[in-house]
């Protein structure tokens, strides 16, 4: 049985409880119902999504040395085999606060708005892609990646310098 939510008392429906007690990627994924105990805890996402009080500029300039920046996810990724919870969370969405229905995109998020990481930089710079792929999650050696990847990925590594 699922605990009540944090921040309305009440039961969710069974599925989010799957979610919400490890069904996530990692264990470090936010939960929508209590967002700001998240941010508060020392862990990985929120430490170097620089979503904390105090920002980590080295975690900024790495991404901003970065020449692209390829973001994508499956639209055909669902239950039970889900990986990523929200789907979108391949393009850095995130469950609103108080929801699992409503999911806020990437640019609507403080961490794109105040370009906490330098995804916004990025993505005003042309150096931040998107794509969306209607293959299973992990099928990296199937025609159906191979349809995805070559035209949304390889043009990319095609113009980036290789360092030495």
């Amino acid at each position: 049985m699922c605990s009540p939510s944090p921040a309305t008392g009440e039961y969710v429906r069974g599925d989010v409880c799957d979610i919400l007690k490890g069904r996530l990627p990692t264990p470090d994924a936010p939960d929508p119902f209590a967002l700001a105990e998240y941010v508060q805890r020392k862990i990985f996402l929120s430490d170097i999504n620089n979503e904390r009080e105090e920002k980590n500029p080295i975690y900024k300039q790495r991404i901003l040395d970065l020449e692209s920046f390829v973001m994508s996810y499956s639209t055909i990724d669902e239950s039970p085999a889900q990986v990523l919870i929200p789907r979108e969370t391949g393009w850095f969405g995130a469950f609103a606060n108080n929801s699992v229905a409503s999911v806020v995109p990437l640019e609507e998020q403080p961490m794109y708005k105040y370009d906490w990481i330098g995804l916004r930089t990025l993505h005003e710079t042309g150096r931040l892609h998107r794509f969306t792929t209607s293959c299973v999650h992990n099928d990296y050696a199937g025609p159906c990646f191979e349809h995805y990847s070559i035209p949304n990925v390889l043009p990319i590594l095609l113009n980036s310098t290789i360092p030495n």
